[in-house]
């Protein structure tokens, strides 16, 4: 019987406060450097603010990180789900960022800063065998890069964790074992695995620091959080449908809170004056 792997990610408020602090600088430089083949030691960049937004004119622009040196802009992004919203926001993200260096007419002229988007991916797409995928624009018939202005680089975490720690122990400095922090919940193991490593040591008790709890608040279960989010969906769907029926959303809501602790359908009718017919379409909404 094959047992399924916990996945586990370092939430993504947790991620930037690392990725930001003082050691997190010379930590995320090492990812970067690795992910986009750079050398480390000439390799220098300013991080913005991650609540510093892409367009002010764009709904929902705020990007998760964004870091720049004289060549090139990278914005980082802690990616939950492979949704539609997901991907057109990060789309919409690194468009804004070629965007952003046209201010006037005269900008058309100049050279470009390249635009990289790296997706840290706490999802797996299980036809791709490789943790890192990278695209950019291409011929499609000769396979020539036609402009190379923009790279999106996917990451994907989940990879990562189905892979023994000792193996990721022996890769030292490969990309996998730089992100093993992200993705394991076990400080025992982050010791063993990063022992001798000063900066990697530092990570560790930075992000013990944040918190008494390694574990549930550092880390989210990703099979819990969609579940999570999959019932959120659904109660939206419950008062939406009540609505339609003209039933008053106070009521809706009161039935739907009754509803999560498990009450009696009659008393809720009761207690809202609902009907059965109307409780069992807000029902169906939540199922």
């Amino acid at each position: 019987m094959q047992v399924k792997v916990r996945e586990l990610y370092m939430r993504d408020k947790v991620v930037k406060k690392l990725f930001t602090s003082f050691s997190g600088y010379q930590y995320l430089a090492r990812i970067v450097c690795e992910v986009l083949d750079l050398p480390s030691e000439l390799f220098s960049f300013q991080i913005f603010h991650p609540s510093v937004g892409v367009n002010e004119n764009v709904v929902n622009s705020e990007v998760d990180l964004i870091i720049e040196d004289d060549e090139a802009i990278v914005n980082i992004e802690i990616n939950t789900s492979n949704s539609r919203s997901i991907q057109n926001k990060n789309t919409a993200y690194f468009c804004h960022l070629i965007l952003k260096q046209i201010k006037t007419s005269k900008d058309y002229d100049k050279v470009l800063k390249k635009v990289y988007q790296i997706n840290l991916n706490s999802y797996d797409v299980s036809h791709k065998e490789r943790f890192v995928t990278r695209s950019r624009l291409i011929d499609v018939e000769t396979k020539e890069e036609v402009h190379p202005i923009l790279e999106i680089v996917d990451v994907y975490l989940a990879k990562i964790i189905k892979t023994d720690y000792t193996i990721i122990k022996e890769r030292k400095n490969s990309l996998e074992y730089l992100l093993y922090l992200l993705v394991c919940n076990d400080e025992k193991i982050l010791r063993e695995v990063y022992e001798g490593d000063s900066l990697m040591e530092k990570m560790v008790d930075e992000a013990k620091e944040l918190t008494d709890n390694f574990d549930s608040l550092l880390y989210y279960d990703y099979d819990e959080l969609k579940k999570q989010e999959a019932y959120e969906l659904g109660e939206a769907s419950g008062v939406e449908q009540g609505v339609e029926l003209g039933i008053e959303q106070n009521k809706v809501e009161i039935a739907l809170n009754m509803l999560k602790k498990n009450m009696d359908t009659k008393l809720i009718c009761e207690v809202t004056g609902l009907t059965h017919d109307e409780l069992n379409v807000i029902k169906k909404g939540i199922e």
